[in-house]
């Protein structure tokens, strides 16, 4: 694994370092990330799979771009992946097509705007046959499995390493409730629009 960063981080100072030497970096917009984290020993699991812990679903983004993205400082809002295409798009000066699900950052990065309430992540596995919807905001992850008995809900802020599942808590259920709503509101939000309408029927 870490055989694997260093190769990584080898090739893209390499691609860095051409920019550099071709007057392109402080012109060229330089996105980073990962689409997913590793559990490497966490919750005595080694590898990815139908597992929402943080781990696995909070992912670094690195994000430059010359003097047009301020550097050295840590965006602390919630993002999502979806982010990433509206947002090339409109640093661009290319219009966003309809339809798309993510919103872009510009206003996070550049003028210190608020990013979303809750992040959506969702897991569909073949193999395990489970098909997982998580919801997670700053303090609490809740994770549905469609026609399980089971779920997982647990409090951040006392609890970040997500060891004590409240799914079952008595003393819980109104905000699993309240979370299971806001999964149901953000799932409805983000589902395909249809082609817009050209006649009334």
């Amino acid at each position: 694994y870490y055989g694997m960063i260093s190769l990584i981080d080898h090739n893209i100072g390499k691609i860095i370092e051409q920019l550099k030497k071709t007057n392109q970096y402080k012109n060229t917009l330089i996105i980073f990330l990962s689409d997913h984290g590793e559990l490497l020993g966490d919750h005595r699991l080694l590898f990815k799979g139908p597992f929402h812990y943080d781990s696995l679903i909070r992912t670094p983004m690195l994000m430059s771009w010359g003097n047009k993205i301020t550097g050295g400082y840590r965006v602390k809002e919630i993002t999502q992946h979806t982010d990433i295409m509206p947002t090339i798009l409109e640093l661009a000066g290319v219009s966003i097509p309809r339809g798309v699900q993510g919103s872009s950052l510009r206003r996070v990065l550049q003028e210190g705007r608020s990013g979303y309430d809750f992040a959506l992540i969702e897991h569909v596995s073949e193999n395990w046959g489970l098909k997982l919807k998580t919801i997670r905001s700053r303090d609490w992850r809740l994770t549905y499995y469609p026609d399980r008995p089971y779920g997982e809900l647990y409090d951040l802020t006392s609890d970040k390493n997500e060891f004590v599942n409240l799914w079952n808590n008595d003393d819980y259920q109104s905000i699993k409730h309240e979370l299971i709503c806001s999964l149901m509101d953000k799932m409805i939000m983000t589902e395909d629009n249809l082609p817009p309408k050209e006649k009334r029927y």
